[in-house]
């Protein structure tokens, strides 16, 4: 029976504003030459995308599940409803929060997000994250048709922690996801939408189910689908949080983390190699 693998994308198959090594290519390839499915499970959407140089995956499941893409085909496409994102926009507004709102034409920032966005990543990171598809304006639309919102706070603002007793009744939060510190990032999606979620329809539309599939990721919003699929794999500069839920961990992004977990899954194929 063929693997289906879930990839994340930043600090998984991309190390933080690097492009993919080579053996994570490779490795990728080498399964698919097995016949074995490869897909992406991110909470970028379609525009933010980075270029996947050699590879052709079989599938993407884009803004943390909310739409699916497998063989070329949509066969999911969900929106933040407009009353939500309402009630977002201006909630984050309130409290000094900055806000990125991804569209089907790209992500909305103001230039002011921009610059606190770049001033986290150069502070905590060393270096910016790449994203494609920003659309930086003087004030974000309000007739726009939103999938998901990603928040940031300064250093000494009002903090994501603050947000969730207000925000986790009613929608998904997850903290962080591209390596910054817990108060200073987060991402809100519609209640019910998560990764796992959107594995489950790409999942359905192959015949498969949970059983077939192998998840790979380093962050928190990966903890869903670590747990949802059969093997749930963390990188080994993944967030604590997912260690703890990982069946197993890799080696870092930088150091073959993705090729070692290939072949850890796929062992007796690619045994001698």
């Amino acid at each position: 029976m063929p693997k289906y693998f879930f990839f994340d994308v930043d600090g998984t198959l991309l190390p933080f504003g690097k492009p993919m090594p080579e053996s994570a290519i490779y490795a990728i390839k080498a399964a698919q030459v097995l016949g074995n499915r490869c897909l992406v499970a991110t909470g970028r959407s379609r525009k933010e995308l980075p270029d996947f140089p050699g590879i052709d995956f079989d599938g993407f499941v884009l803004s943390a599940g909310l739409e699916v893409i497998v063989d070329g085909k949509q066969i999911r496409n969900d929106y933040m409803s407009d009353g939500d994102y309402r009630f977002l926009s201006d909630y984050l507004a309130d409290h000094g929060l900055y806000e990125l709102c991804q569209t089907d034409n790209g992500t909305y920032l103001t230039k002011r997000t921009l610059e606190v966005f770049k001033r986290h990543f150069s502070r905590y990171i060393g270096r910016t994250v790449q994203l494609n598809g920003l659309l930086v304006v003087d004030s974000i639309p309000k007739d726009i048709k939103v999938r998901k919102i990603v928040f940031l706070s300064d250093e000494d603002g009002y903090g994501v922690s603050r947000t969730h007793e207000v925000l986790m009744p009613r929608y998904e939060l997850v903290k962080n996801t591209v390596g910054l510190p817990y108060e200073l990032m987060a991402e809100v999606s519609p209640k019910g939408v998560t990764k796992a979620t959107g594995i489950e329809v790409a999942l359905r539309s192959f015949g498969a189910s949970a059983d077939d599939a192998v998840a790979i990721g380093d962050g928190p919003n990966d903890i869903e689908m670590v747990e949802y699929c059969k093997v749930g794999i963390a990188m080994g500069n993944a967030d604590p949080l997912l260690k703890e839920k990982a069946d197993w961990i890799t080696s870092d992004v930088e150091e073959d983390g993705i090729k070692n977990a290939i072949f850890h899954v796929l062992a007796p194929p690619f045994k001698g190699a």
